[in-house]
């Protein structure tokens, strides 16, 4: 195998590396033998979607570097960081769950994972297969599976799917007396959607969440009850449990378990601001109910760690400043009950104004003098790293603002005297490093304006409804500005899961005709802000720039749009009773690969777990399960239409008549 040609030719194929994690294989021998390690995760970084399998099953070297954390963010769903793959990606799954759609979509990919079924990867096999028929199909098809009410017009979108891609929450809002319902689906694999438990709510449904091994689920009503249900061994859910816990105010459950549930409180009535509220199961399997305390918070409210092992809980000290009293904050640590136990504090000496875990061992906080780096000890212990002084403007009369990068351990600073925007990182012995200032929109100076961080950390993204500014991290580790800035009215910003796109929908204001305190009658949307189009951007790493690679339009506004966890596909939400899906060519180009028309305009698009299907929501408040496979014959919107056709056909005759009178007149002349 010539490796320096295959190293060429993936270069010219795919355009841009994925940056790889820490090397996780150790110099032993391989099939490239004279050639360095080094050389080969180039390579490795360098292949094409369609490719990953092929280098993968060379020998175990390749497999490894295959399997490595970073390299899957192309073709992984990525939670907390860690990676998690479908139910049905499993072998006792497979055969039913997944192979139809193999023997459909690429049945040389069929052969090959049969004979891979006896291997531990398979699992990891089937994904990569999934993503590369995708990749290389052309034309897909989509196809109505399950069609059900569904309220999803309320204050938050109840698109609520399970982290292991097995379950789905429907909700159905029903008129007084007859109580609501939370209908739970299997999904998964090629298997129709089926009812497997129902939860009843007697009042408006406020919030719901799955808990991470999908076993548990609880939903918050509007008036301040928790319900449970709980999977059991047969596979259905059952054993309601309605949990009181009075009037307190609650958000959303933040952390689901199956013996522990913690919610965001907010108790006015008890004079202590937003807090973290606990539920734990006692042997005698009794929910029992804490309020951690802690003291009113406007700015900051309670942290909690990706594992949910920390808890952070602020308490207030009286000042030199009766309004911006001291502030201390308390670190909660999980024990093995479930319970939690204070386990050390920190005096912050001003009042905090922001807070954010680095991982699940450090801190970041903000007074409004200094910033704080904090590290969590093993036995819980707060050690103090690195303190510094927030900048001060240019002016020297406000301090700048500042905006947090947990994933790199470090802040950016803005200075809106100058127009600039400098990157400061810390190391874990509390080294500083500082970079350059880069020229940035101001961010203090307009109320609207938002600071955005990628989930990886290595992009910030600067817009204030007028204009957008990107500024990214180069291979050198550099930061620089990346795309713009430039005029868009864009208030919405999606990234893909690998960090390698990013949509800007851009809207149009258009005034409002009716109440708006009160919603649009049933079948109308908000015609108030509507999104007319949106660019995809593709971030090409060696030259640290975000390059236009497709744009989304629709005869509507575009409601929602949405990265498949592969980020092979997107999908739009269109008022124009339209769900479209793109996919990527050859030049990494985005273009439209399959839609759908419903009866009434689409407000929502998402992808399951396992990208094969797409779920969607109408303004008729109805979910509708849809299957994506390959289709038998070109879409009807990429050939001409009878319209058209008869347009041109008519087109054609008037030009011929014009033609022949013409030849007639000229006749007529001549004699």
């Amino acid at each position: 195998m010539d490796v320096t040609g295959t190293a060429t030719a993936v270069v010219q194929a795919s355009g841009e590396p994925m940056e790889t994690g820490s090397r996780v294989v150790s110099q032993q021998s391989h099939r490239f033998m004279g050639l360095p390690l080094e050389i080969i995760t180039h390579i490795a970084r360098f292949l094409p979607q369609r490719d990953i399998l092929t280098f993968s099953l060379l020998d175990k070297t390749c497999f490894a570097l295959v399997r490595d954390a970073r390299l899957q963010e192309r073709a992984f769903a990525r939670r907390n960081g860690g990676t998690r793959l479908p139910r049905c990606f499993q072998v006792d799954s497979y055969g039913h769950a997944m192979k139809p759609w193999f023997q459909r979509m690429d049945p040389e990919a069929t052969a090959e994972m049969d004979g891979a079924m006896n291997t531990s990867h398979f699992p990891f096999l089937v994904n990569y297969g999934v993503a590369r028929a995708l990749a290389n199909t052309q034309h897909l098809q989509l196809r109505s599976v399950l069609s059900t009410p569904h309220s999803g017009r309320l204050r938050t979108p109840f698109l609520c799917l399970s982290p292991d891609g097995q379950h789905l929450a429907v909700y159905r809002a029903n008129p007084a007396p007859t109580p609501s319902e939370v209908v739970l689906l299997a999904i998964g694999g090629t298997r129709k959607p089926s009812e497997v438990g129902c939860l009843t709510h007697h009042v408006t449904l406020g919030g719901c969440r799955f808990s991470e091994d999908g076993k548990t689920f609880a939903t918050l009503a509007l008036d301040d009850d928790m319900h449970c249900l709980h999977q059991q061994d047969t596979g259905r859910w059952g054993g309601q449990e309605r949990l009181v816990t009075g009037k307190f105010n609650h958000g959303q459950p933040c952390h689901v378990e199956s013996n522990h549930i913690l919610t965001m409180a907010a108790v006015e009535n008890r004079g202590m601001g937003t807090g973290i509220f606990c539920w734990q199961r006692d042997n005698n399997l009794v929910w029992q109910s804490t309020m951690l305390p802690m003291d009113k918070q406007q700015r900051v409210t309670p942290q909690i760690s990706a594992d949910s092992q920390m808890l952070l809980s602020y308490r207030n000290e009286s000042g030199n400043e009766p309004f911006h009293p001291n502030t201390t904050a308390v670190l909660w640590q999980k024990q093995a009950s479930g319970s939690y136990r204070m386990s050390d504090t920190h005096s912050l000496q001003d009042n905090l104004q922001a807070a954010t875990f680095v991982g699940n061992k450090a801190l970041l906080l903000q007074t409004r003098s200094e910033i704080f780096l904090l590290r969590i000890g093993e036995q819980g212990e707060l050690i103090e790293r690195a303190r510094l002084p927030v900048p001060m403007r240019a002016s020297g009369t406000r301090r700048c603002r500042i905006t947090f990068n947990a994933v790199k351990c470090g802040f950016f600073v803005h200075d809106d005297d100058q127009h600039t925007v400098r990157y400061v990182g810390i190391s874990e012995q509390g080294d500083v490093q500082e970079g350059q200032a880069l020229a940035s929109l101001p961010v203090m100076a307009l109320y609207n304006t938002r600071c955005i961080v990628s989930s990886d950390g290595k992009h910030l993204v600067i817009e204030n409804g007028q204009q957008v500014q990107v500024i990214s991290e180069n291979e050198q580790k550099q930061w620089q500005q990346s795309l713009g800035p430039f005029p868009s009215p864009s208030r919405n910003i999606v990234f893909s899961p690998d960090q390698q796109h990013m949509v800007l929908r851009h809207w149009a204001h258009r005034p409002h005709t009716g109440n708006r305190l009160l919603p649009p009658p049933q079948g109308q949307m908000d015609q108030s802000h509507l999104y007319k189009e949106a660019q995809v951007y593709t971030f090409q790493r060696t030259r640290c720039q975000w390059l236009v690679s497709g744009i989304l339009k629709g005869a509507g506004s575009l409601f929602h749009v949405a990265f498949s966890p592969n980020a092979e596909m997107l999908a739009t939400a269109c008022g124009d009773r339209y769900a479209r899906i793109y996919g990527k060519d050859q030049n990494r180009q985005w273009f439209e690969k399959a839609r759908m028309v419903f009866r009434y305009p689409v407000i929502n698009t998402t992808f399951t777990l396992d990208n094969i299907h797409l779920v969607a929501t109408t303004i008729d408040d109805r979910l509708h399960y849809i299957a994506i496979s390959k289709a038998r014959t070109m879409p009807p919107f990429t050939m001409e239409t009878r319209q058209q056709a008869a347009k041109r056909k008519l087109g054609d005759n008037a030009q011929s008549g014009r033609g022949s009178r013409q030849k007639r007149r000229s006749v007529s002349h001549e004699v």
